[in-house]
């Protein structure tokens, strides 16, 4: 995980070392390279549905309300700033490891506008979260899976705990990990 930091962070070609571009990016490159050992050159991935429908409640310091997750108005917003880190880091990353292309299926506009209009009663009912998802799929994926909380893939696979024990070893922040990263990447 240590190793590939320096790889990701000139993929990603992005200085500004933000944890959750990098933290996932790290996860997009083991999953790419694996991927493409058995020769696939395609991928479908899953983004778009957490925006559309309001599946984010926290992120980063930002704390959102039911009200806010509901309103059409706000996952439109949260659609259209997908562009600006989640689809590049996933489609650089994915491209350089693979070579993997990525197909989005869920944003399709058509798709899209549907899901992101749809008012906040059936965008949730109760806890669960993406609850037209949850009906839609729920004859062929394993209730176990559709129902499981919501995590990280850089967490639930040990890439951010490996990483923040690398940094504590270290004594570094995630600024001073980046930056020695990305001047030994200018220096090579």
């Amino acid at each position: 995980i240590i190793d590939c930091i320096p790889e990701v962070v000139e993929s990603l070609e992005d200085v500004r070392g933000k944890d959750y571009n990098l933290f996932t990016a790290i996860y997009n490159r083991i999953l790419a390279e694996r991927i493409a050992k058995d020769g696939i050159k395609l991928v479908y991935e899953g983004e778009g549905p957490d925006e559309a429908l309001g599946s984010y409640s926290a992120w980063r310091s930002f704390q959102y309300s039911d009200e806010q997750i509901g309103d059409s108005r706000f996952r439109k917003k949260m659609i259209n700033n997908l562009h600006k880190g989640v689809l590049p880091r996933t489609s650089k990353v994915m491209m350089d490891f693979g070579p993997l292309e990525c197909r989005s299926f869920f944003l399709d506009r058509d798709v899209m506008t549907f899901l992101s209009s749809l008012p906040p009663h059936i965008v949730r009912q109760g806890d669960a979260k993406k609850k037209i998802l949850i009906d839609a799929f729920k004859e062929d994926i394993p209730e176990e899976l559709l129902m499981r909380p919501k995590a990280r893939p850089q967490d639930s696979t040990g890439i951010t705990p490996t990483i923040v024990e690398y940094m504590q070893r270290e004594q570094m922040d995630f600024r001073q990990m980046f930056q020695n990263f990305l001047e030994g990447l200018r220096k090579s």
